[in-house]
């Protein structure tokens, strides 16, 4: 899917996105790795992924590094999409886990004007 996206062939890689979460549909991995894939061909279904695998990794004994790194991308989506409060959402769940990242420091003091709770 990430070759056909780099190629111009979106709906091959829509299409081989699909076809890799119907074969691993309990992997979180996947669907990362699916919603990587397609974020820039179909934000709508990168979400999807993205949330899914959230949804799974949140009840598994996973380093908070990964489920950060969900966490930015839905924020990174949600800010280029102008939803600001699922992108906040986003950037504090981000940064409960990595303390250190400058970026979701930025994000969030930027989104609510400096006044971090």
């Amino acid at each position: 899917a990430r070759s056909k996206a780099a190629s111009g062939d979106r709906t091959g890689a829509i299409d081989d996105a699909a076809r890799a979460v119907l074969l691993r549909p309990d992997d979180p991995w996947v669907m990362v790795a699916a919603g990587d894939a397609v974020a820039t061909l179909d934000p709508v279904a990168a979400r999807g992924y993205w949330n899914r695998a959230l949804y799974d990794l949140e009840g598994q004994p996973v380093p908070p590094a990964g489920i950060a790194w969900v966490h930015r991308r839905l924020a990174r989506l949600d800010d280029g999409e102008g939803h600001g409060a699922n992108a906040l959402r986003h950037w504090r769940s981000l940064l409960a886990l990595r303390p250190d990242n400058s970026e979701a420091k930025r994000r969030i003091d930027e989104l609510t004007g400096g006044n971090t709770p």
